[in-house]
């Protein structure tokens, strides 16, 4: 194994619109964006759920109490209708008047007593770890009421023009730690309704499905971002990963760069070439690259260009401030930022686009925009560089344009008003769920509450049967637009041990050579990473058989020209702990950033099959099968479950 320096650690350390200005009027765009932005919504639909459940619990205990609960949910009915039609107050009336119902039934729970008493006694357990849930959440509804009032008073000024920025951000942050409270609260709701045995029942069913609602919408994604706003004079090391030159952690990082935060203001902000970086780098010393690295890519020095290696995000970020700073980078982050293209292009579309040296920048030419264009002379149109894959251009009349565009984005959203700035938050959410932009936090607190939001880009747990594929283009350009996947995954009982037979298919599109008839091959260092203590079999070529990250990984070298395709095929024994018997499990996990991968994941109990998960199957067992088949396209990660007639 390739020596590493100490700093790079190998596994995660613990962590204890001018335009659209003009087309809308002001009030028009305001209610618009109130309405488009669903987290605050949705988290009245939070409160529902809440008071529904709770009515369910302890509602029929009494008539005065059951009178309450149905005060206290017509109340919520209230606030949910009068906030659709923009009554902010009156519904923050009515939400503190759901409160003051159940603080009445608090009164009730403070009679321990009354526990012990047959058939009533276990409704008021669960009641009492609802009721506190509730109140809380009802709280934080008028609070954000009130910072939806604050915010409206800020009017039509822009982020530029505003006197108290800090306050203004402080504002922001605020929201959506509210939200992310409602969420919490509403969560721990619904797992008393696990431990007291009602999850079952279809009134339960129907809230906890209003409630995914909820939490599809994005809520989760406020306890990453409101830290970012809060924290005073917080530093960040940003990484712009392009997925069509797929890396482990998302994509190549051709850009990387600052920002800095202090007192609601960002003080500065830049993105700068990440190979010129590497090319001047000035740390004296050697880093040695990861194996593959140097073996088919040629490199001798681990630099920030390469740096993602790992899948797992939270050991890139930690590697690329090492790394960072080894070359020469004068900054102390307090983070990483990691993001994809994508997320320029929903800024551009927010404040309609961009121009520079005269040449118009949006979210339809952005991603094929390369590092550098022809420099162009004041008041002069040039030419738009058009090249497949993205290539840059060389030369010494050449100009870097990734900055410039950045710059111009961050210079007309924040001439927009601040309530329209909220739309950027509604890219950030939509990037985060889609896992094409991750938080890293040094501060172990922060990281901790990315973590718990499940969007810190880690591996899932691999306790039982558990596969990940992940791609590494080595090729010189962007190429895996061209690039078409498929898991074949094939689990049985041989011999009375679990086998895995895995078949990657990639096929290289003949699309490639058409938009550039030098296209290269397609050249892809691949790790399979099973459960630990995986055992190969077979398989048709030679595998670099390693252990990373708690599981086994298996890894080999593919060249691919384009028009053709290429098979893997080859078997491992999954280690003892992985049973067909009772029940069995696999967690199928998506490679950050890799948007081409279909899958068909095959399995064959020793007995006949009980129970599966999910139901939507390819190929669904009946009495006579202990067979069931999965296809789809792997766009998020997914776990499968199969339970034999002997499961209790």
């Amino acid at each position: 194994m390739v020596s590493q320096l100490n700093f790079l650690p190998e596994q995660p350390q613990s962590a204890d619109q001018n335009n659209q200005n003009k087309k809308y009027p002001f009030r028009e765009r305001y209610f618009n964006l109130l309405k488009k932005y669903r987290r605050t919504k949705h988290a009245v639909t939070g409160l529902l759920v809440v008071v529904f459940i709770l009515g369910i619990i302890i509602g029929s205990m009494s008539i005065y109490y059951f009178g309450l609960i149905a005060q206290a949910k017509e109340d919520v009915y209230i606030a949910y209708n009068l906030w659709k039609d923009d009554h902010f107050l009156q519904s923050k009336e009515s939400a503190l008047q759901a409160r003051k119902s159940l603080g009445k039934i608090q009164g009730l729970l403070d009679h321990k007593f009354l526990f012990s008493i047959p058939l009533i006694g276990g409704k008021l357990e669960a009641g009492n770890r609802v009721v506190n849930p509730s109140i809380s959440a009802l709280d934080s509804y008028a609070s954000l009421v009130d910072i939806v009032k604050e915010l409206q008073a800020f009017g039509a000024a822009s982020y530029d023009n505003l006197a108290d920025k800090q306050g203004a951000v402080a504002l922001v942050g605020n929201l959506l730690k509210e939200v992310d409270n409602i969420y919490k609260e509403s969560k721990a709701v619904l797992a008393v309704t696990e431990e007291a045995g009602i999850s079952d029942w279809p009134t339960i069913k129907k809230a906890a499905e209003e409630f995914k609602r909820f939490e599809d919408e994005d809520a989760q994604v406020a306890g990453i971002v409101y830290p970012v706003l809060e924290k005073e004079g917080m530093t960040y090391l940003l990484l712009m990963q392009n997925n069509r030159k797929l890396m482990p952690t998302g994509g190549y990082i051709g850009n990387f760069g600052i920002l800095k935060i202090k007192d609601g203001e960002i003080v500065d902000f830049y993105l700068k070439d990440t190979p010129e970086f590497d090319r001047e780098n000035k740390s004296g010393f050697k880093i040695n690259p990861p194996e593959p690295l140097r073996d088919y890519y040629g490199k001798d020095q681990w630099t920030l260009t390469d740096v993602n290696w790992s899948p797992s995000f939270p050991l890139t970020a930690q590697r690329a401030q090492a790394l960072y700073k080894a070359q020469g980078g004068q900054e102390e982050p307090d983070g990483v930022i990691a993001f994809s293209p994508e997320v320029v292009n929903g800024w551009l579309d927010l404040v309609g686009g961009v121009a520079v040296d005269n040449i118009e920048y949006n979210s339809g030419n952005f991603g094929n925009t390369p590092q550098y264009v022809k420099e162009c002379k004041e008041n002069k149109v040039c030419e738009r560089t058009e090249l497949a894959g993205g290539k840059t251009i060389e030369g010494s009349d050449r100009k870097y344009i990734i900055n410039p565009i950045a710059q111009e984005v961050r210079k007309k959203l924040f001439k927009m008003p601040l309530l329209n700035i909220l739309g950027a938050m509604t890219v950030i959410s939509k990037n985060v769920e889609e896992q094409k932009m991750f938080v890293y936090f040094n501060d172990p607190e922060l990281q901790a509450h990315v973590a718990e939001s499940g969007f810190s880009g880690d591996l899932l747990p691999a306790e039982k049967d558990y596969l990940m594929v992940v791609d590494a283009n080595l090729s010189t350009a962007r190429l895996d637009q061209y690039i078409s996947r498929k898991i074949d995954y094939t689990v049985a009982e041989v011999n009375g041990k679990i086998e895995a037979a895995l078949l990657l298919t990639y096929n290289y599109s003949e699309d490639a050579r058409k938009d550039d008839p030098l296209v290269p091959a397609y050249r892809d260092y691949l790790r399979v990473y099973a459960p630990n203590g995986a055992k190969l079999i077979a398989g048709g070529q030679k595998f670099d058989v390693a252990s990373e990250l708690g599981r086994t990984a298996f890894g080999t070298f593919i060249s691919l020209p384009p028009g053709q395709e290429k098979k893997l095929e080859f078997k491992y024994e999954l280690p003892a702990r992985v049973k067909l018997g009772n029940e069995y499990k696999l967690v199928l996990q998506k490679q950050l950033g890799n948007e081409y991968t279909d899958f068909n994941i095959n399995v064959t109990s020793a007995n006949r099959i009980k129970e599966y998960l999910p139901l939507n199957c390819s190929y669904c067992p009946d009495e006579q099968t202990n067979q069931v088949v999965w296809q789809g396209k792997l766009s998020e990660d997914r776990e499968f479950t199969v339970r034999n007639e002997f499961y209790q």
